[in-house]
């Protein structure tokens, strides 16, 4: 009976340190896929010149997964845009579903809400290409080391149940 309980230590300790590594893959593909979302509002801006509730219209429908979130509670909260104004609507968004990302790259997305809709085409554009500049260093550092990252904290996890186990049998 000891070793059946020392066997689920351990299996609950490595299950921990699996789900801390997806999460840093879910990480990794947010910051992809809010890269991705920039790209296809800058092109809706500057390109077609659409108006705001048509660029977020046509993020939530292609928006991804990590950041779909992020999208449609922009978009939905684009209704009170008289009472607030969108940049404490983006800002408050970025810092609901955008969590996982680091400080620095939540604060350049939120620098990016105060210049959305509110400057011409050009000077958007520019604040959308400085936002996805700086994602793209943080999204360059946090993957070169997340395979390593990944390996330490299923190891750890491992380690720390076997450790365990040990102390109670």
């Amino acid at each position: 009976m000891n070793w059946l309980g020392a066997a689920i230590i351990v299996a609950a300790c490595s299950v921990i340190g699996i789900n801390k590594a997806r999460s840093l893959g879910n990480t990794e593909k947010c910051y992809a896929a809010l890269i991705s979302v920039l790209e296809i509002a800058k092109g809706e801006i500057c390109t077609r010149r659409a108006p705001m509730d048509e660029v977020f219209r046509v993020l939530a429908e292609g928006a991804a997964k990590p950041v779909r979130p992020f999208v449609s509670g922009a978009a939905a909260q684009l209704t009170a845009l008289g009472d607030h104004s969108f940049a404490e609507i983006w800002c408050g968004c970025a810092d609901k579903y955008l969590t996982q990302l680091s400080q620095a790259s939540i604060a350049s997305v939120k620098s990016l809400g105060s210049s959305l809709g509110r400057y011409d085409a050009e000077m958007q554009c520019a604040a959308i290409e400085r936002c996805m500049a700086l994602l793209s260093q943080e999204q360059q550092a946090f993957s070169s080391g997340l395979s390593a990252n990944k390996r330490m904290y299923i190891g750890i996890s491992s380690g720390m149940g076997l450790i365990i186990a040990i102390m109670l049998l």
